[in-house]
């Protein structure tokens, strides 16, 4: 794309553009959700000795079908509505992300899976059942004065199915 071609898209309309999904942080409740997408994203952060090392998380990114149930005071959240959840990609942490994909998927095992074939199984539209809680926990040490938000996700039993 040259200067012009910019200047040419800086003067066009967003008419025929179609609105994402917006992405948040749903109530606590029960949900519907589908599989959209995961994949591994790496930063660099200050360890604890002060020194940069790279922190790698698999993200894995899925849509609301349907809202099941969530507390009094709160809104539904509209179908197509995206929901974020993260895994530590370390010794403790890929085992609870191969956990996630055996039961989203349905299966007994994914051995013999790279890690390239569960992230691209993510985009064939898995649903399952499960219940959505939200956390908040404060930072330590270097990150005092922080509050982090974790999203929980639990998958409800043996819910997992396929639809394209």
């Amino acid at each position: 794309m040259s200067l012009l071609d910019l200047d040419e898209e800086l003067n066009q309309t967003l008419d025929d553009t179609e609105s994402a999904p917006e992405f948040i942080e749903p109530p606590d409740g029960k949900y519907r959700l589908k599989t959209v997408k995961a994949g591994l994203k790496g930063k660099e952060v200050e360890n604890k000795e002060g020194e940069e090392e790279l922190q790698v998380r698999m993200n894995c990114v899925y849509a609301v079908v349907k809202t099941y149930e969530i507390g009094d005071d709160q809104s539904p959240v509209p179908d197509g509505t995206l929901v974020g959840e993260g895994f530590n990609w370390t010794a403790e942490g890929r085992p609870y992300f191969k956990t996630r994909c055996e039961k989203i998927f349905g299966v007994e095992s994914v051995k013999g899976a790279t890690v390239k074939d569960l992230a691209e199984e993510f985009k064939n539209s898995h649903e399952f059942d499960c219940t959505i809680r939200t956390s908040e926990t404060k930072g330590s040490g270097p990150n005092k004065g922080k509050v982090y938000r974790n999203t929980r996700i639990a998958i409800l039993a043996e819910a997992a199915t396929t639809e394209a």
